[in-house]
């Protein structure tokens, strides 16, 4: 830095353009620090990468086809559709599968017994199951549960539960994924309507 003198007696600091681009340069590198979460590499997925699926259908099939949407990294689950708020009435086919298989996402060891109450259900004459609880919003608190495990804070909230999937599609801009009653998973691309 160099100091000149005026003619009236003052003095003023000059920086050189060396020392300016450099030190310009030095700050734009401090507040472009991103998260590796935010860039990809490798163990992440970027957000750009990933395809926002909205679960429609979320009984007792569309939990269990949920569970497993959800442990793909390029997948982020953003709503759940169901007419059913909540119902204990779902069939399960092993004791306490709901509560196990969310265990198993969450990686816990306790909790979520609710979902698996265990009643019986008469299916037919000669089949006999468990009852577990599915519908909109214990598949939402699954889904926020899920990625509320993946960040520091412990919560997250940034799955909707709509009743109506025509709702949904005005607010969301999604893929959808519902159980079919050919027992295939179809999904299409939901434009958004303006």
């Amino acid at each position: 830095m160099k100091i000149e003198s005026h003619a009236d007696g003052s003095f003023e600091k000059r920086l050189s353009r060396r020392k300016f681009v450099g030190q310009g340069a030095a700050m734009a590198m401090a507040f472009s620090i991103v998260p590796r979460h935010v860039l990809g590499g490798p163990g992440f997925v970027p957000p750009s990468d990933k395809v926002n699926i909205a679960f429609i259908g979320v009984g007792s099939q569309g939990l269990r086809v949920m569970l497993h949407f959800l442990k793909e990294p390029d997948v982020q689950g953003v709503a759940v559709c169901d007419p059913n708020k909540s119902s204990a009435d779902h069939p399960q086919w092993d004791t306490h599968e709901f509560c196990k298989s969310v265990r198993s996402l969450l990686g816990v060891d306790t909790g979520w017994d609710w979902l698996s109450p265990d009643q019986p259900i008469q299916l037919t004459h000669s089949l006999r199951v468990t009852s577990g609880v599915a519908g909109r919003e214990p598949c939402q608190q699954i889904v926020n549960a899920y990625y509320g495990a993946q960040k520091t804070s412990g919560k997250y909230s940034g799955c909707a539960a709509y009743s109506d999937y025509r709702e949904l599609l005005e607010k969301q801009k999604v893929w959808m994924q519902s159980w079919c009653a050919r027992r295939t998973i179809c999904t299409r691309r939901c434009p958004r309507r303006r």
